[in-house]
């Protein structure tokens, strides 16, 4: 379906950085959602019923900050996930203060990660510097990426998950789970 498309430089600059960085391979997209920003729901000060919903993932993203079993276990899932499907590159859509995880995918995925810096470089080359100094055009074009990804795991209850996710439903792209589904596995 073609009534729902970013805007034309959204996908030109997605479908150059695909080409060109990431030389047209197929690829796992993550969009990971859960940082700082997050962690404020496993506060003490939140109600007793959101701390509970939320345990799983307060000690998940707790646990990749500083706990190498966590941190395995969440690469060697990526790692079987992509074996699954013959992938070798990981592209990262989070905010850009996710640094442990940045640098956790970073060394288990050398020369085939990549992430937003990646894409304001590229954009800077391109384009012209600045070009993505706006987030909502920096959203859409990870969106892009995220959306032309070969299996693409989401964050759930994330509204961007869902446009990624509504954007390849329309197209009947189905290769998609729930990151924390899919990282916690096993």
């Amino acid at each position: 379906s073609d009534s729902y498309l970013r805007p034309k430089t959204m996908r030109v600059l997605a479908d150059a950085f695909i080409q060109r960085r990431m030389n047209s391979q197929p690829y796992l997209a993550v969009h990971w959602r859960y940082e700082s920003d997050w962690l404020d729901m496993c506060k003490d000060s939140r109600p007793k019923g959101a701390r509970d919903r939320n345990r799983a993932i307060c000690n998940l993203v707790n646990g990749l900050d500083n706990d190498q079993a966590t941190r395995d276990m969440f690469i060697n899932n990526i790692k079987a996930k992509m074996a699954a499907y013959g992938l070798q590159s990981v592209y990262l859509a989070s905010p850009p203060n996710n640094i442990e995880l940045i640098r956790l995918l970073n060394n288990a995925f050398p020369g085939n990660f990549f992430f937003m810096d990646d894409i304001y470089k590229f954009a800077n080359e391109t384009f012209w510097p600045g070009f993505l100094s706006n987030n909502y055009i920096a959203s859409f074009v990870e969106q892009e990426v995220c959306f032309k990804s070969k299996f693409y795991m989401g964050a759930p209850l994330s509204s961007w998950t869902q446009s990624v996710l509504v954007d390849r439903l329309a197209r009947n792209i189905e290769d998609h789970e729930s990151a924390l589904e899919v990282v916690t596995a096993g």
